[in-house]
């Protein structure tokens, strides 16, 4: 007891240290448009964001990290572009970072965070007096293997075509979900040679389907989530993953750009193949060509993974030029679980991208037709209520995000990774991770990333017990999905 404690003292002051030596850097290393307020600020975010994963990795607590990679994906898109973006280009203006707006945005993702973090820790509270269902995911690896992959063929199929049930059937192919569950079961070593090959075919995939879309988070998501579920087996995280899909972002993000002039403005239909080759062909024209250099590659990779600049246009706009929305956006969080072929004029999810599109001068009615805008969370949150809504609103997220945690039965997660993982975790740990999948994607509207998460549990708790729970043994509950 005595060493752990002596431990812990120690990585809290070499952590402490690690936060100071990163002052300088913010102050004398970040882009020297940006003032001296907004560079404080971004180091003020960095430390924020980031304490809760340094408390997590160094197992002072017992819990599953969810809120901490959420809190991750704003410290990389608000407090590091201070390093490299310099400009966005929007339809009606160009933004820099020398306004009031880029140092007020940072400081008010800093309490996004923070009330994110809050909600959280309130969630257990919250939901304490309130009899919601937990689900058990007790399912035999063997039927699992072979739901992911029939599920994996059902996903391929355009969930455009089914009409008002579009809702449902995303719920139920989840190619999150499909993926985790095949990751899961392949480091688990439950599967033969024959299961871990075709296994790696399906995800592989979900990767090509990606490319044919021209997007990124397509592309590189099966990959993520693959190496997450890798992490959570075998208990070891490599630095050179986390480089790599660095690398994977900055390769392609010119050549998506110079993708989705040709596959989506031509008027002659191409096969998944023809996307995949066009895809291949420009990456290597862009890349072994004479024009390459370090202003291309940032300039092409800051507009993806920077939500700084964009937000701090909504901030700047609202409500001068663009009144609030007052809550309007976030309707389909209330209607969301109502199914779509039972109220066919329900709102969209994608109400707030389109708005902020729209209203903000982003693009044109035309360009939306041709690709999409995320608004962000934060930037949702100032453009319905201001700077003022930001901790309310980020409050009842925390809380929203607790409720997977409130569904789902899970192991402890310090005896998990103290133990092998059992294979009758596998079903609900798979859920826990697409769910994750989502939070983590912060660039989009609020909509879009919750009012599915309820949905996709609730589905996959009943399927999983349909076509993957040992019914021949319903007595034991260890090998079904039950409520309790």
């Amino acid at each position: 007891m005595i060493r752990r404690r002596v431990f812990l003292t120690n990585a809290a002051a070499i952590a402490a240290a690690c936060y100071i030596a990163a002052l300088p850097l913010f102050v004398l290393f970040a882009d020297a448009t940006y003032p001296l307020a907004a560079r404080l600020a971004a180091w003020l975010l960095f430390v924020v964001g980031t304490v809760p994963t340094v408390v997590y990795l160094r197992g002072a607590r017992s819990y599953v990290p969810v809120v901490e990679l959420v809190q991750l994906a704003f410290v990389s898109a608000f407090s590091l572009p201070v390093f490299y973006e310099r400009e966005l280009a929007f339809f009606a203006r160009t933004i820099y970072p020398d306004t009031v707006p880029v140092t007020a945005c940072i400081l008010l993702a800093v309490v996004a965070v923070s009330a994110l973090w809050c909600g959280y820790k309130l969630g257990p509270n919250v939901f304490a007096r309130v009899p919601l269902p937990r689900f058990q995911f007790r399912c035999v690896p063997e039927r699992l293997f072979y739901y992911a992959i029939a599920l994996g063929i059902a996903s391929m199929i355009r969930t455009d075509s089914f009409g008002p049930f579009e809702q449902v059937v995303n719920a139920v192919a989840s190619q999150d979900l499909i993926t985790a569950l095949l990751a899961l079961l392949f480091y688990k070593k439950v599967l033969a040679m024959w299961q871990k090959a075709l296994a790696v075919a399906v995800v592989a995939g979900f990767v090509v389907n990606g490319i044919s879309t021209g997007m990124t988070q397509a592309m590189l998501q099966p990959a993520m989530i693959w190496f997450i579920c890798r992490w959570i087996v075998v208990k070891k995280l490599e630095i050179s993953l986390v480089v790599g899909a660095v690398l994977a972002v900055i390769l392609i993000q010119p050549v998506k750009l110079q993708y989705r002039d040709i596959a989506w403005t031509t008027t002659t239909p191409m096969s998944h193949t023809e996307k995949v080759a066009l895809f291949g062909d420009l990456f290597v024209k862009h890349w072994l060509g004479a024009e390459i250099g370090s202003a291309r590659v940032s300039a092409s990779s800051a507009n993806r993974t920077s939500l700084l600049l964009q937000t701090a246009h909504i901030l700047d706009w609202s409500p001068e030029v663009v009144p609030y929305e007052n809550g309007h956006t976030y309707m389909y969080l209330v209607v969301g679980w109502v199914p779509r072929f039972l109220w066919p004029d329900k709102p969209i999810a994608q109400v707030a991208n389109n708005k902020y599109a729209l209203n903000y001068g982003v693009t044109t009615e035309e360009g939306i037709e041709r690709t999409m805008f995320g608004v962000g969370e934060l930037g949702e949150a100032i453009m319905n209520f201001g700077a003022v809504g930001v901790f309310p609103v980020f409050l009842i997220l925390g809380i929203l995000t607790y409720i997977p945690l409130r569904l789902l039965t899970l192991p402890n997660f310090e005896r998990l990774r103290a133990e092998p993982l059992h294979a009758d975790h596998i079903g609900a740990l798979a859920v826990l991770v697409a769910v994750v999948a989502r939070l983590i994607f912060i660039g989009s509207s609020t909509a879009g990333v919750y009012g599915g998460i309820v949905q996709l549990i609730l589905v996959q708790a009943a399927l999983m017990y349909l076509c993957a729970g040992d019914k021949s043994a319903v007595a034991r509950p260890r090998v079904r999905v039950r409520l309790r």
